[in-house]
């Protein structure tokens, strides 16, 4: 039974989450943006979308909830970096870094096919819902 729950929670993830990241990296490329850049959130070794589990850690929400000090810590370094790309528009260069059971990696490549392969996790996937998404985004734009 867990096998199944873990598919599905990928599946919503994907189609929630991961795929739409992707059409919109795919899209900002077509439409001539010069560079698009990702990042990932992974927990131990398996890479899965956090969902908005970064965003709360950007904000701060272990802190505020008083969680465990590696928690706090890895908050803490999403903050950090996060203030430091608003300030200066910057990244730092093949960053890869591993708190609280999490990793935090980011590409220094500017979206394309040649693009560090970590950062095209569960593209098989998104691949295979592309079509459906490609109905509703033509429908937007």
């Amino acid at each position: 039974m867990g096998d199944v729950r873990a598919r599905q929670r990928d599946m919503f993830s994907d189609l929630l989450s991961v795929c739409p990241v992707l059409y919109f990296a795919d899209f900002l490329v077509r439409a001539g943006a010069r560079s698009v850049r990702r990042y990932l959130l992974s927990r131990r070794t398996e890479p899965r979308a956090q969902r908005s589990y970064a965003l709360s850690l950007v904000f701060g929400d272990p802190m505020v909830r008083g969680s465990n000090p590696r928690l706090e810590a890895l908050s803490l370094r999403m903050i950090h970096l996060w203030t430091s790309f608003a300030k200066t528009g910057r990244i730092p260069r093949r960053f890869q870094e591993t708190i609280a059971g999490y990793t935090i990696e980011i590409s220094d490549v500017v979206y394309s096919e040649e693009e560090a392969p970590f950062l095209r996790f569960r593209e098989g996937h998104c691949n295979f819902l592309r079509p459906h998404y490609s109905r509703v985004l033509n429908g937007i734009l």
